[in-house]
C-alpha cells in the first residue's frame, strides 16, 4: 500500500500524523476545560490540567515507539519485500513492529523480542480476526498463525494490507504471485 493512499484509520497510534492529532486532543481538552471552569472552580481549576499529563505521557511513549519502528523500517528496503507497520504477538509478548512480506516468507520484526522468519510452507493454519489479543481493532485485521514450534503467533496490520496479504498467506497458496500492473 502506497503512503499516499493511506487514511487516518489505516495508521497506528505511533505514526506521527495520528500521534499529533491524538495528543493534541488529550492535552488541549483538559487545558481548555480548566480555562472554561475557572470562573466556577477558581484556583482548583488547575487540577483539571493534571489530566493533560496523560496526553504528555502518551506523547513521550508513542514517540519512542514510533522512532523504534521507523528504525526497523529503514533496516528493510522496499526491494526486499513489502514492509508495513504491525502489532506482533509472540507467546505472551505483544509489541509494535514491522511485518515484511517476501517472495516465499513472512518476517515479523517486533521492537521487543526476537525476529521471526516464517516460510509460507510452514503456515499450517491462518485465522483472521478483528479482536486481536483481547482488544478490538476496528480498522485493523489480525492474523493468528500456527507455525511449527511456536505456541502463539499473531500479527495485525491495516485492513487494506490484510486484504492483499490474506490470499498470499493462506496455506492453500504457498507462494506469492507477482502483482499485476
Amino acid at each position: 500500500m502506497k503512503t499516499s493512499e493511506r487514511r487516518i484509520r489505516d495508521m497506528w497510534l505511533w505514526e506521527p500524523g495520528l500521534l499529533r492529532l491524538t495528543v493534541g486532543v488529550l492535552i488541549l481538552t483538559p487545558v481548555l476545560l480548566a480555562c472554561a471552569s475557572y470562573p466556577f472552580l477558581r484556583s482548583r481549576a488547575w487540577v483539571i490540567c493534571l489530566f493533560a499529563g496523560i496526553g504528555a505521557l502518551a506523547w513521550v511513549v508513542y514517540t519512542a515507539v514510533g522512532n523504534k519502528v521507523e528504525r526497523l523500517r529503514h533496516l528493510f528496503s522496499a526491494d526486499v519485500g513489502e514492509v508495513v507497520d504491525s502489532l506482533i504477538v509472540n507467546g505472551n509478548i505483544q509489541s509494535p513492529g514491522i511485518a515484511v512480506l517476501r517472495d516465499r516468507e513472512l518476517v515479523l520484526v517486533p521492537i521487543v523480542g526476537k525476529q521471526i522468519a516464517l516460510p509460507f510452507s510452514d503456515i499450517k493454519c491462518l485465522r483472521e480476526t478483528r479482536w486481536f489479543n483481547g482488544v478490538y481493532y476496528g480498522w485493523k485485521t489480525g492474523f493468528w498463525l500456527t507455525p511449527p514450534g511456536e505456541k502463539r503467533l499473531g500479527f495485525a496490520v491495516a485492513s487494506p494490507v490484510a486484504a492483499e496479504w490474506r490470499d498470499i498467506l493462506s496455506p492453500a497458496r504457498g507462494t506469492r504471485t507477482p502483482a499485476q500492473p
